[in-house]
């Protein structure tokens, strides 16, 4: 899925000021109207201006934690780029599903999903149940390949409508797709899942 970046969604236009240690032991408080430069620098500047202690952010207040979705079928590239600068200008958020193993005249198909705060009167609880769902263990082969992604991304395209339907989402299903399902990555068999266990051990402070 390919992210786009709406008004709200930069990080650093929340940041009020920060505190940075530098290489040199000095230590400085950065904003907008302090070390501005260094400020600015930091935010985009992936940890090169030093090592950051403290964020004062400033969020958004929303009346409710889950999502009204706006999911808009595409049927190639072209559809997509007529009007994703409109839906980003209209909605808070939006994401693009894209189905790469589409050929022919189904090339660049997929679905737009916009998304706004819902109100709240939201049927879902904010805080949402535990998932249920998850892969008790790694298959002796990778299931995730050509045939069966194929069947996957049909069913995936053709579960939206054509035009754009309406509907609230719990916030995790629309932010964190993936995470629906417990070691999913197990589903790439047991070389793949080996290898992320032993990426995320060696990643481990406590390893």
């Amino acid at each position: 899925m390919a992210r786009t970046i709406t008004p709200a969604a930069p990080s650093g236009k929340h940041v009020r000021s920060l505190t940075l240690l530098r290489s040199n032991a000095e230590l400085l408080t950065c904003s907008a109207t302090e070390n501005h430069d260094l400020f600015h620098a930091t935010i985009g500047g992936m940890g090169l201006t030093g090592l950051i202690l403290s964020v004062d952010l400033q969020l958004i207040k929303v009346p409710s934690a889950h999502i009204q979705q706006h999911a808009i079928r595409f049927d190639g590239l072209e559809d997509y780029f007529g009007m994703v600068e409109t839906v980003d200008g209209e909605h808070e958020y939006s994401v693009a599903w894209i189905d790469q193993l589409a050929t022919g005249k189904r090339t660049g198909r997929g679905i737009l999903l916009a998304g706004d705060h819902a109100d709240v009167s939201c049927e879902f609880p904010d805080m949402p149940r535990a998932r249920r769902l998850s892969v008790p263990f790694a298959p002796p082969f990778n299931l995730l390949n050509t045939l069966t992604l194929k069947v996957f991304n049909e069913l995936y395209f053709r579960k939206e409508k054509p035009g754009e339907t309406v509907k609230t989402v719990k916030w995790p299903g629309y932010f964190h797709p993936l995470d629906a399902i417990g070691n999913w990555n197990q589903l790439y068999g047991p070389k793949v899942s080996t290898s992320t266990r032993a990426s995320i051990r060696r990643q481990s402070p406590r390893s």
